[in-house]
């Protein structure tokens, strides 16, 4: 489970940073109980020049859009192990609801025609989410269902885009449950073909400003064929703001759907049937030939041999004796094409006014209304409203334009609220979908980080691989040709950390193996002449520390997956928290040195199985085997445990093995001296694998060549 993270560790590294994710967690918890989960987070879709292009066919559109960094949904998702679906809702608008993979199980390979067999769906919040669940199920693998909680500051119904918000949360959901690509493009078109589930017939408009858009800056994306591109915006557009006005909600409905289908049955198949070639060089007089308004029985006459197909392609729409209009909706793509050129010159001229911009908006408001017929009373009503303050540039339709939402362009300083403020929402240009994960709120290292030094642990017998004929020193191993930790020190020395001393620790006996092959590397061997544990090993080290180091990763010569982002956020965090002992853990199966925290999340345990004669347990948090520590908790806890624990005589420990283990002595030590201990779920599952057996030689070359460690 790649990316997941534990909802309580969630919850403690956001408490006072994110309130929005804290509350979203905690609701899944709440609803589920603590576990591995995956916090997605997708914004609205705004389209500032372009709308309704994306579906169009025969010609190549140019959308300018962008992320609202202000509305925003929240999934939280968990894993599970059986084929159920369990989805709820913080807002009590929509009901909690249950269904089962097994159920309507897609099946060909064209999903369209399954759609057509299944046939139109009843309205549920539902449909998307199982939209993009079935459209996986047609051509992926899927064995398992998930847990999710939804909260949303997405206006819902409004034409700004929860729909396809909700069936990219569904989206995600499925695949990462199953362990399959969730990168953008395979987000942007697999989503977008699944939302035909609920019985529209949109384009992908929303779904690629979602999965593509960035920061401070506006997404051109093409149709017919897709590519996308980031603009930034210009430093002029720094003394406006965007802001979105709902006016009003709209059920999506029968009346609705068919409402949205009728502009897409234009666009997709009557508009093309009509234009002669070459006709985009002259746009204006083929619009003057088309027919201003169609009947169902023009259609019906004009393509008999097609109407079948039109009826499965567009449910509602054929349910009714209806009357299209043609030339006029036409005209609107043809306007908006050209508007979106204009928008996109200005963005990019170095000489872009509010003014400008608010010109091309306001043609587009027209033009919805005039051309389009997608303007409401309502809308009017508070267009009229918000054009009378001074320091407003431009109003403009979003979306189907059947939920009431506007685009307002003003001055920054300019006051809405006379509109009302629970209908608007200030925002900016924010960036794309994405799995939040706690690393997000790690501290950045900075240029005065303290000395370190690294310790690599290197002793062992190996037993298992003797067993196999396998005589080579573990740490020894070559993997890709390479020795594993001098693999591990390489990877150490190339990462953004300034090692100034690095440590490793060996058997007696080795010496001379270890210098052969470490030679160069600027690293200092010391010999554990006794094999008394892990600990031990690490208070070996102690005196060899050089006097200004401050901060010691320890880790161990046969784990080279430990990513170095891994370490240096960890270390971040680590530093910023002050804490003396700081463990970067992940979620697993079977973990081999759970970790136990408080309701709070706080690290108050953890247990070595096999030193604790413990339980191991089926699922939960361990650490990945890489951990930082200060000197001075070192010397204080490991100082203490060796004089307490130590008996000369026997050469042993006088505990359960006769070893001193690490870290789970460390754990304990920290905390009982109040030096405080973190746990930071960053790292992924596959950072755990060691060689331990010699069936996990070939696991990490495999780790290695999908080139794991960048």
């Amino acid at each position: 489970m790649i990316g997941a993270r534990n909802s309580t560790t969630i919850i403690h590294l956001f408490k006072g940073k994110n309130q929005s994710i804290v509350d979203a967690v905690q609701r899944y918890e709440e609803l589920y109980g603590i576990g591995p989960v995956w916090v997605i987070q997708v914004p609205a879709r705004i389209c500032l020049a372009a709308d309704h292009t994306d579906y169009w066919s025969g010609f190549t559109s140019e959308l300018v859009v962008m992320a609202s960094d202000s509305q925003i949904m929240t999934a939280v998702i968990g894993p599970r192990d059986d084929g159920m679906i369990s989805c709820n809702s913080m807002s009590e608008e929509f009901e909690p609801w249950e269904q089962e993979l097994g159920e309507n199980i897609p099946s060909g390979e064209n999903w369209l025609a399954w759609l057509e067999l299944l046939g139109e769906p009843t309205p549920h919040w539902s449909n998307y989410v199982m939209g993009s669940v079935r459209h996986t199920q047609m051509f992926e693998d899927v064995e398992y269902g998930f847990n999710m909680s939804i909260t949303s500051s997405i206006p819902p119904d409004s034409g700004s885009s929860s729909s396809s918000a909700l069936a990219i949360c569904g989206m995600f959901a499925v695949r990462l449950s199953n362990q399959l690509d969730t990168d953008a493009e395979v987000m942007t078109c697999t989503t977008a073909e699944a939302e035909w589930f609920c019985g529209t017939r949109g384009g992908m408009m929303d779904h690629a400003t979602m999965m593509y858009s960035c920061d401070d800056s506006v997404l051109r994306l093409t149709f017919n064929p897709f590519s996308q591109q980031a603009i930034q915006l210009p430093k002029e557009m720094s003394d406006v703001k965007f802001a979105t006005l709902f006016t009003h909600p709209s059920k999506k409905g029968s009346e609705i759907k068919r409402a949205f289908n009728e502009l897409a049955f234009v666009a997709r198949e009557v508009v093309p049937r009509l234009v002669p070639k070459n006709w985009q060089d002259n746009w204006e007089n083929v619009a003057m030939e088309l027919p201003e308004k169609m009947s169902r029985e023009e259609i019906d006459s004009r393509w008999p041999n097609e109407c079948l197909v039109f009826e499965k392609m567009y449910p509602t729409l054929f349910d009714i004796n209806f009357e299209i209009k043609v030339a006029n909706r036409f005209r609107f793509a043809m306007r908006e094409l050209e508007r979106s050129k204009r928008m996109q010159s200005l963005l990019t001229s170095g000489n872009c006014t509010a003014d400008q911009i608010g010109i091309i908006m306001n043609e587009a408001w027209v033009d919805a209304g005039e051309l389009y017929g997608i303007r409401t009373a309502e809308m009017d009503q508070f267009a009229d409203k918000a054009r009378n303050i001074v320091g407003v540039h431009g109003i403009k339709v979003m979306g189907a334009g059947f939920g009431g939402n506007l685009l307002l362009l003003t001055d920054r300083d300019v006051d809405l609220s006379s509109l009302g403020d629970d209908r608007i929402k200030e925002c900016s240009a924010g960036r794309a979908a994405s799995i939040v994960d706690v690393g997000d709120m790690m501290p950045e290292l900075s240029d005065s980080t303290p000395p370190l030094a690294a310790v690599l642990l290197c002793g062992g017998i190996g037993s298992r691989m003797l067993k196999q004929g396998i005589t080579t020193h573990k740490p020894l191993l070559p993997l890709n040709g390479v020795p594993s930790t001098k693999l591990v020190i390489q990877q150490l020395l190339n990462s953004n950390l300034n090692f100034s001393q690095i440590l490793v620790v060996i058997p007696p006996g080795r010496e001379g193996d270890y210098e052969e092959i470490l030679t160069g590397l600027g690293v200092k061997i010391v010999t554990q002449h006794e094999a008394l544990g892990t600990g031990n090993a690490v208070h070996c080290i102690i005196d060899e520390l050089l006097s200004p180091i401050e901060q010691v990763y320890v880790s161990f010569g046969t784990q080279p997956l430990i990513r170095t982002t891994t370490i240096e956020s960890a270390l971040a965090h680590h530093l910023n928290s002050g804490v003396g002992f700081t463990l970067p853990t992940t979620l697993r199966k079977n973990p081999y040195a759970p970790l136990i925290r408080d309701e709070m999340g706080g690290v108050v345990g953890s247990i070595e199985t096999h030193l604790d004669n413990a339980e191991m347990p089926d699922f939960g948090e361990t650490n990945v085997g890489g951990y930082w520590s200060s000197k001075q908790a070192l010397e204080t806890v490991l100082g203490e445990l060796h004089s307490k624990l130590y008996d000369e005589g026997n050469k042993r420990y006088n505990t359960n093995s006769g070893e001193l283990g690490f870290p789970n002595e460390m754990t304990k030590g920290c905390l009982e001296a109040s030096l405080g201990v973190e746990g930071i779920a960053i790292a992924d599952p596959e950072e755990v694998v060691g060689l331990k057996t010699p069936e996990h030689i070939g696991e990490v070359e495999q780790w290695l060549n999908k080139g794991w460690r960048r």
